[in-house]
């Protein structure tokens, strides 16, 4: 304790008296007190600016108008889902559309192939095509 205590402890002392004179100073002179006059002039105008604020919003017009703007988003987004709905019925229907359009040429490949072996057996090597 001495060892660490000796030649910390008057350091320490006149810190904490230069502190507390300078602190004694401040108030003698009244820079404390200015200080805290505009401190409190500080939070007497916030308080007046939250007051007038306060005072100046129609809350109930505020009210109306989230109001508003909910229905109308809620109107504008069950909108978009039915152009939505309707933009994927236009693109079933044309797959279908479509996937029966293959199917019918698929079923057109399928008949002549079907029957083109008795039409190749009939032709002969070197010779030209006709129907006969």
């Amino acid at each position: 304790m001495n060892a660490l205590g000796t030649p910390t402890l008057p350091i320490l002392k006149d810190g904490v008296n230069q502190l507390a004179a300078a602190l004694s100073a401040a108030v003698s002179n009244g820079t404390v007190g200015k200080f805290g006059d505009a401190l409190a002039a500080a939070f007497k105008a916030a308080i007046e600016w939250g007051t007038r604020f306060v005072g100046a919003v129609d809350f109930e017009a505020v009210s109306v108008q989230l109001q508003t703007f909910a229905t109308n988003l809620s109107v504008t987004l069950d909108d978009l889902g039915a152009k939505a709905k309707n933009a994927g019925n236009v693109v079933q229907t044309a797959y279908g559309v479509m996937s029966a359009g293959g199917n019918t040429v698929l079923a057109g490949v399928y008949v002549l192939v079907r029957g083109s072996p008795a039409w190749f057996s009939r032709r002969r090597p070197g010779t030209r095509c006709t129907w006969t």
